[in-house]
């Protein structure tokens, strides 16, 4: 009711048809437009997230090597590392919120941050020295090589290519309800208790090419997807200070959001070989083989702490600007990477097999996290 009287004390005041004092309530234009209990903040985001760990993918050496690591004048090229375009993550995280009274003792808030798509690409273009995709044979134990480049043992001088992608991205939505814990002439602290949301996507994706010389009219391919998906839903709990000293001000935020992660894994692959004459297609890759392909979810139980600082100038009581730090950890995610398993690659002669059923899906998990800077600007009115 008190909403909407004050609705109605505005709109009077902005037709300038109805005195201040007949308005429908007992605030005057002056009172209300000086209560600001409605607020914006938008905030620009300087991010840096924990990078990928990428095992050993690639090595080359001498013609004739075998291309396993130890070998003479063999050698891993970017191991654990495949490089991205940059190390920050640019986004945005707007903010809108209401008081539901003038003392400021309780009020709402809806945030959500946006972050930019990131991709990290390692590609060699057809080349004739020895390149060797490496695996760890599920039989052995020990790590093996797949030759994709150079002169083959058979003979044959393979015009190969490769090209490495990974990708991740983060998005996430809150709402915090915001309850006044104490309050003294510079201090302000709140109890925050919400509900949190966060997804998480990352990707690999390996594709290997070969050409056979000197025609180069057979082409060789072997592609391995793998991709998962986390998506947080939980509730969240927390604390919020805030202190003022004239224009400047400083707050922090510390809360954890706890509830479940749906964690999803979808892995694919292709082996081509085509001819003039012939075509042959089949549902395998190196890593990913009939035993780890599909798609899969599954629920854990997750937390998700998150602490954000900030520094900031009020040069009216209207508008602010800030400049802070935020950190959030995320316990239990999964990344693309960390799914490649031993292989089996009698596999690649069809789903009849013999020896062990391998690889599967090791639903490996890892930590999380994102952290940097945030500048931005909040309107009240």
């Amino acid at each position: 009711m008190l909403f909407t009287m004050t609705a109605l004390t505005l709109l009077c005041c902005i037709l300038d048809d109805v005195p201040a004092a007949s308005a429908p309530c007992d605030l005057t234009c002056e009172e209300l437009h000086q209560r600001d209990r409605l607020f914006g903040r938008v905030e620009f985001l300087w991010w840096y997230l924990k990078k990928d760990d990428v095992p050993a993918l690639l090595s080359t050496g001498p013609e004739g090597t075998t291309g396993l690591p130890g070998a003479d004048g063999v050698s891993i090229l970017y191991d654990g590392a495949v490089a991205s375009r940059h190390d920050r993550f640019i986004g945005v995280r707007p903010t809108f919120g209401y008081w539901f009274n003038d003392q400021e003792t309780a009020g709402i808030e809806v945030s959500g941050f946006f972050i930019e798509r990131d991709s990290a690409i390692l590609h060699i273009k057809r080349v004739t020295t020895p390149l060797f995709r490496l695996y760890t044979d599920a039989n052995t134990g020990e790590t093996a090589a797949d030759q994709f480049a150079g002169l083959l043992p058979s003979g044959i001088t393979r015009r190969g290519s490769i090209q490495v992608y990974g990708r991740q991205e983060i998005y996430g939505e809150d709402i915090r309800g915001l309850f006044q814990l104490q309050q003294s002439e510079t201090w302000r602290w709140y109890g925050i208790a919400g509900a949190k949301f966060l997804q998480f996507r990352n990707q690999l994706n390996i594709t290997t090419t070969g050409y056979d010389e000197p025609d180069l009219n057979v082409l060789y391919g072997i592609q391995d997807n793998l991709f998962t998906y986390d998506r947080f839903f939980g509730g969240q709990v927390g604390v919020r200070g805030e202190f003022k000293s004239g224009a400047w001000f400083a707050n922090g935020t510390a809360s954890i959001g706890l509830g479940g992660t749906q964690q999803r894994i979808l892995t694919w692959g292709t082996r081509l070989v085509q001819t003039p004459l012939s075509y042959d297609r089949r549902p395998v890759g190196l890593m990913v083989q009939y035993t780890n392909t599909g798609d899969d979810t599954r629920w854990v139980f997750d937390a998700v702490p998150e602490v954000n600082v900030n520094l900031g100038y009020s040069p009216r009581d209207w508008f602010s600007v800030q400049i802070g730090y935020s950190f959030l950890f995320w316990m239990n995610t999964l990344r693309a990477a960390d799914q490649i398993d031993n292989v089996n690659t009698d596999q690649i002669n069809g789903p009849n097999f013999t020896g062990p059923a391998r690889p599967i899906i090791p639903w490996k998990e890892s930590s999380f996290w994102a952290q940097g800077l945030c500048i931005g600007a909040e309107l009240r009115w």
